[in-house]
């Protein structure tokens, strides 16, 4: 595969995803404030730290309400994470794919852009759970519709790398964005409103179901550790690392590469060994934004990594 093909599938991958994770924090936050009488901003104020640039959003908003932080990741055009914005991103790097691309993965994020770009403010808060809704479940049909209907070859793992290490940055994101700023004051610790909040971040990442399988009681301890090292639920770090690393796997055997040799390789397993024998003990001991500031720097360094070994490395 040509390094600008790889590199277009792994972000159109990576937005797509990213979509994915916006529209369902905007959705859970919605229904949320539906069941509190706490503060509007208390709620939406973390979500553009989350998922937006809180200095670029001041600037130009104020105040977090529901509707300035819908538009603001909606349709600012100036916010390189809007949802608009991303879509455009997708849909431009897709173009450039077409034919490597199956046509149902172009028409289905085609849809979406339509959609979204025929839809004003005032038509999402008429129905806004709606409206994040169905763009959520699209955004998760393109992914079924990438693994149903692309041949599994480096195009396919190189999507799958993308995916996977964005939805880990996601989950890491919203967890330290709910240490830092959820609760700003101690008061709130232990109340319905830490309830409500905890129970926020679960269906935030999509683990609310799965974590009371495990779990009756919602506890901090016990929603961090599922979401950070649980090795089955698919939106954990830890499951999240381990398919990453499978990809990488994948994209060295097909592209002929030493395994072993590449910095994406062990970054990522030495991140998956460490997942697999932490704890929540061990976390507690270094401190939960101490500890996910590593994992997310790592992260980022993998993506650095993977554009040196395989896309930069085959343009020269």
């Amino acid at each position: 595969m040509l390094c600008r093909s790889a590199d277009s599938i792994f972000w159109m991958a990576r937005y797509v995803e990213r979509i994915e994770n916006i529209s369902r924090f905007l959705s859970i936050t919605l229904q949320t404030t539906l069941d509190s009488e706490s503060d509007d901003a208390e709620f939406w104020q973390p979500l553009v730290a989350l998922a937006g640039d809180t200095r670029q959003f001041r600037s130009r908003f104020g105040r977090a309400t529901e509707a300035n932080v819908i538009e603001y990741l909606t349709f600012d055009n100036e916010n390189s994470n809007s949802i608009s914005e991303l879509l455009r991103q997708a849909r431009e790097n897709a173009r450039s794919l077409r034919e490597t691309l199956s046509s149902e993965m172009w028409e289905q994020l085609n849809v979406v852009y339509l959609q979204v770009q025929e839809t004003s403010l005032a038509d999402i808060l008429a129905a806004p759970e709606q409206f994040f809704s169905q763009l959520r479940l699209s955004s998760l049909a393109f992914n079924g519709i990438v693994a149903g209907t692309l041949s599994h070859g480096l195009g396919y793992h190189f999507a799958r790398l993308g995916s996977m290490l964005e939805r880990a940055d996601q989950t890491l994101r919203l967890l330290d964005v709910r240490h830092r700023l959820l609760l700003p004051s101690i008061k709130n610790v232990e109340t319905p409103i830490d309830d409500v909040q905890w129970a926020a971040v679960l269906g935030a990442a999509s683990a609310y179901e799965m974590y009371r399988q495990r779990h009756h009681q919602i506890t901090p301890d016990r929603v961090v550790d599922f979401l950070l090292f649980d090795p089955e639920f698919p939106r954990s770090a830890r499951f999240c690392v381990s398919n990453a690393l499978d990809a990488v796997k994948s994209i060295s055997r097909l592209a002929k590469q030493d395994t072993v040799a590449l910095p994406a390789f062990r970054r990522l397993s030495k991140a998956q060994s460490q997942m697999v024998t932490d704890g929540i003990d061990d976390l507690m001991l270094i401190g939960v934004s101490e500890y996910i500031s590593s994992l997310e720097t790592g992260l980022r360094s993998v993506t650095d990594d993977v554009f040196s070994a395989f896309m930069q490395q085959r343009a020269a």
